[in-house]
Order: structure tokens, then sequence, then C-alpha cells
């Protein structure tokens, strides 16, 4: 399976959030084809385990012993952000302008 973890409270300041320390952190817990994206703390990795609550925990527990900071992981697969991105009408209507922004969030 494929997924991305959008780790929250990631800051590139701070040495252990960087880039580097979290491909790292994730290959070391067995994940595979590990990619970050930018200092957005979005992480693209591979998995055998369909498991979302339990790669989330592993994942903020690791983050927590290993790296030594609190970040809340949330875990969606590859497929459900390739459906988001894909929607037609997300916004109902409402376009992203230079005076107006649309977001999306997600929540555990």
């Amino acid at each position: 399976m494929k997924y991305v973890a959008l780790l929250r409270g990631i800051g590139p300041s701070n040495p252990n959030m960087r880039n580097e320390k979290l491909r790292e952190l994730f290959q070391k817990l067995g994940f595979q084809n590990v990619q970050t994206v930018i200092s957005t703390g979005n992480v693209l990795f591979e998995s055998p385990s369909r498991a979302v609550k339990a790669l989330e925990t592993t994942i903020e527990q690791a983050i927590q012993k290993r790296l030594g900071f609190t970040s809340t992981t949330i875990i969606r697969s590859h497929n459900q952000m390739r459906r988001l991105a894909a929607a037609d009408d997300l916004f109902g209507g409402f376009e992203d302008t230079p005076t107006t922004r649309l977001n999306v969030t997600f929540l555990k």
C-alpha cells in the first residue's frame, strides 16, 4: 500500500524535524520508497500493512522516542489523496483566488 503521512507540528528549524531525519526514521521502521515533500512534514511511503491506526501509532511513538518531539500523525492512502485531488466540485463552486483561500484540513 502507498501512503501519505501528514505529520503535524513540523518545523525545519529543529534539526530533528528535517527531511533527512524523517526519511531515516521511516526507513528504520521498515517502510519502503520513503520520500519527503519539501519541508512540509508530509512523508510518502509504502507498507504492506493496511492497519492505518497502528501505523499512525507506530510513527508517533518512534518520533517521540528517536527524535525527541511529539507529532500527531495522520495517514491517508495514495488512492484517497488522488480521489481528493481529482474531485470536481470539492468546494461547492468556490474558487481559490488571490483574495480567497480554499484549504483541505485532515483530521484523525
